[in-house]
């Protein structure tokens, strides 16, 4: 896949056309397993930047090239700046694929053409900018380990592999050892880790912890395979705002279609202001129960993981919301990751019980 070079006042349109040659239909469905936006690589929001920075260059206060050029390529409804996919309308407005996805669902939601807010032009027809994301990528950032600059391109193989700062764990953790530090100091820790001194016995009793925690995983791996063999299954990608009640944070979804029905995820913070937790809610009206589980999963635009815990609920004609249930993140610093975000980004699957 190529990108275009564009120059002079023709910029636009050349990527247009360069675009043009790679649009591909989309799926307006989000209720089908089909309907996302096809992404060829798991593409994340980039490193964060300050919010008082970002409105300096959406404003235009801040004239240096770098921000001159963020501010060409920030996505056209949420004002950040996004490694993602990133589609343009016939006139040339960006959006991000996860706010693109939101405009198709509420186009297929009031049973209309999906259209720019901008312009109002027809998207359902989606163009990729592939020059954009390209650019995007050459953008220099710091790594938020070690503060080392470098194009957004090299960042994640430099964190994952060379960054002397990216949080490692113990090599003994396999014998019970839960220390997680900066790279550069695991050496010196496993020098003198307190688990080279544990008896036998002591090291058969923390293995045998790990063996029990690692059978509560194959159990709900197989809850999930069982699961997986219901008739009506849907999932589909979500995006999270947090608003605020009574100095109370929550984080809620647009609404999103799925058997028939209207539904929308609600997350918070728990009391411990580290973990969250979040529930399903029922926005249509129903006459008869209906039996759903569902889960919560890492989002195609996310960096933090999920553990795949299912949950189930009976809807009934007055309760229309499931309890709260922990999101369960599987990494030390993961709440950090999603409060550092803006919008929280997840995948949300749905399995239809009835018979």
């Amino acid at each position: 896949m190529s990108s275009s070079n564009n120059e002079g006042s023709g910029s636009n349109v050349t990527a247009l056309n360069a675009s043009q040659q790679n649009q591909q239909p989309v799926d307006n469905n989000p209720g089908s397993s089909n309907s996302r936006i096809d992404t060829e690589e798991s593409l994340a929001e980039m490193p964060s930047v300050e919010e008082e920075s970002l409105n300096a260059i959406a404003s235009g206060r801040n004239e240096t090239l770098k921000n001159r050029l963020t501010a060409a390529l920030l996505c056209g409804i949420c004002r950040h700046l996004r490694r993602t996919r990133m589609y343009v309308c016939r006139l040339g407005h960006l959006t991000c694929a996860p706010c693109f996805k939101e405009l198709l669902i509420d186009a297929q939601i009031n049973e209309v053409t999906p259209k720019c807010p901008k312009c109002q032009a027809d998207i359902s027809m989606p163009i990729r900018n592939i020059a954009v994301e390209n650019a995007i990528s050459e953008l220099p950032n710091n790594c938020c380990y070690c503060n080392e600059k470098m194009s957004h391109r090299l960042l994640n193989h430099h964190e994952r592999n060379d960054c002397h700062g990216y949080p490692a764990n113990c090599k003994y953790a396999r014998i019970g050892c839960q220390w997680i530090g900066a790279r550069q100091q695991a050496s010196y820790h496993e020098r003198f880790c307190e688990f080279l001194a544990k008896t036998a016995n002591e090291i058969i009793g923390a293995l045998e912890i790990l063996d029990a925690k690692a059978d509560q995983e194959k159990i709900v791996f197989n809850n999930l395979i069982d699961a997986l063999s219901c008739e009506k299954i849907v999932f589909t990608d979500l995006q999270m705002r947090h608003y605020r009640i009574e100095n109370e944070t929550f984080y809620v979804t647009n609404f999103f279609p799925a058997f028939g029905k209207l539904w929308l995820i609600r997350a918070k913070i728990n009391n411990d202001a580290v973990s969250f937790c979040y529930q399903l809610v029922l926005r249509s009206t129903i006459f008869s129960p209906l039996k759903v589980e569902f889960l919560a999963l890492q989002g195609p635009y996310s960096n933090t993981k999920i553990s795949p815990l299912i949950y189930k609920h009976d809807f009934m004609p007055n309760i229309c919301e499931s309890n709260y249930h922990d999101l369960p993140l599987t990494e030390f610093n993961g709440s950090v990751q999603l409060l550092a975000n803006p919008i929280i980004s997840i995948r949300i699957v749905l399995f239809l019980l009835n018979d």
